[in-house]
């Protein structure tokens, strides 16, 4: 029995090999006609378009005419490669002159563009192409240049506004808390920074009479910045409101963490709070240091 399986396997496997064989043949016969076809049409077609003389001057045109005869066979129609060397010359004549005339008007990648175009269906190697393609490439690398130019600036431009608009989001974020919680100085050692603000109608029990000023509290830290030892004093500091100074209030040493008066170490700050007793109508607040022998500060107020 297994005998009999192996014959049949055996006579089975050349048939196989036939058919895909044959198979083969089969697609690259079908591959060989369609070509054949696609040749056939284009020489038609090239043959009918090269009569239309009107056109003859119409570089597109007969670069079409160039493609279809080129691609035609021309073992089959041997008028075809006289066709081709009559439009080789039409499309290098006509390519000559548009290159001309697009460097006059400064359209390089114009000119450049049918160069190309000439290499392909005229002749590559005429001495009138060869000095238009020397003209063409210094200028295309002259554009190329300025194009690099002109991005590299475009894109400095672009990272300037980017850095700009960062600068502007994290002045935004800083403000009003963050921004006055950092230390500042005008001169001297001593850093000024302003870590709290809130009002308050009354302190111990005094207020205003009519209603027109309140007690606005500020809890300020001053750092030693120098090499040497800093005092620091609440009567240092001053409030500017609207132009008008005002001394620490009174209150503020009946207050739980007041600013005392210390001397600070190199490197080291103290933190307290400050009552001012302005007008309701306050808008523009600025709180001052000054120890009147070179350390000075400022600091300007967000208002709650």
């Amino acid at each position: 029995m297994k005998c009999k399986v192996l014959l049949v396997a055996l006579i089975c496997i050349p048939m196989l090999v036939g058919c895909e064989s044959t198979s083969s043949k089969n697609i690259m016969e079908t591959y060989a006609d369609d070509q054949k076809r696609a040749q056939e049409v284009d020489y038609r077609e090239a043959m009918a378009m090269w009569k239309d003389t009107a056109k003859r001057n119409d570089l597109d045109y007969i670069m079409q005419v160039g493609r279809k005869i080129s691609n035609s066979n021309k073992a089959v129609h041997p008028d075809a490669r006289e066709v081709e060397e009559q439009v080789r010359v039409t499309v290098t004549d006509l390519a000559v002159k548009k290159i001309i005339d697009d460097l006059d008007k400064g359209e390089v990648h114009s000119a450049d563009i049918t160069l190309l175009s000439a290499k392909t269906y005229g002749y590559k190697d005429d001495p009138r192409l060869v000095e238009l393609k020397a003209k063409i490439d210094p200028m295309l690398k002259e554009l190329e240049l300025v194009d690099n130019q002109k991005r590299a600036q475009e894109q400095a431009e672009k990272d300037s506004a980017e850095k700009a608009k960062a600068a502007t989001a994290t002045n935004y974020t800083q403000s009003p808390a963050d921004k006055m919680r950092q230390y500042e100085k005008i001169t001297g050692t001593v850093g000024l920074a302003v870590t709290g603000v809130q009002f308050e109608e009354k302190m111990d029990g005094f207020s205003s009479k009519d209603g027109s000023h309140h007690f606005l509290l500020i809890s300020v830290s001053t750092k030693n910045d120098g090499s040497g030892t800093a005092s620091v004093n609440p009567l240092y500091f001053t409030l500017v409101a609207d132009g008008t100074a005002y001394p620490p209030n009174e209150q503020t040493y009946g207050m739980n963490g007041y600013f005392s008066s210390v001397d600070l170490p190199a490197g080291t700050d103290h933190k307290g709070w400050l009552c001012f007793f302005i007008p309701k109508s306050s808008r523009n607040v600025d709180i001052v240091y000054n120890n009147l022998i070179g350390d000075q500060a400022t600091k300007h107020i967000n208002l709650p």
